[in-house]
């Protein structure tokens, strides 16, 4: 399993052949945005790098199935004035991510369930999730390839 943690979506394009052309075969591919980048850059931008990126990874990994994890909310976002414009464009960015998965047979892992504000799913800084939170994200994950290998 290739993992690049902490990237934004700009320095993560430079590292992703090298990383998953190592990995060999695979059945697979899960793309997960933490969502830093949301407070980085705008979300017009921001939507063009994420759907590039996509795109060159499901060139790269052909035939395997192509899955894009939705940006989970947060309690709190990092370099963030205000929490509720940068939930607004969160939500513009995973709907616009949605119809391109969808345009393209890809797969798409929504994590509703998932709320930061909810006791239990997050840590006490409101950004990371807790250990339950994380059972939850990876549980979804999970419903999403079971629907994608039964379909």
């Amino acid at each position: 399993m290739a993992v690049l943690p902490g990237h934004e979506m700009g320095t993560a394009d430079a590292t992703m052949p090298d990383t998953l052309g190592r990995e060999g075969k695979r059945n697979a591919v899960v793309m997960h945005l933490g969502g830093n980048d949301l407070t980085c850059q705008g979300s017009k931008d921001l939507l063009g790098a994420m759907a590039a990126g996509l795109m060159a990874v499901a060139l790269l990994v052909r035939p395997a199935e192509v899955i894009w994890s939705e940006i989970i909310g947060r309690a709190r976002w990092r370099g963030a004035q205000e929490n509720g414009a940068v939930e607004q464009s969160r939500t513009i960015l995973n709907i616009s991510m949605s119809k391109l998965c969808r345009a393209n047979s890809w797969g798409f892992v929504r994590h509703g369930v998932i709320n930061l504000r909810t006791p239990g799913y997050c840590v006490v800084e409101g950004v990371h999730l807790s250990g339950v939170g994380i059972d939850m994200f990876l549980l979804n994950i999970v419903g999403e390839l079971e629907r994608l290998r039964f379909s």
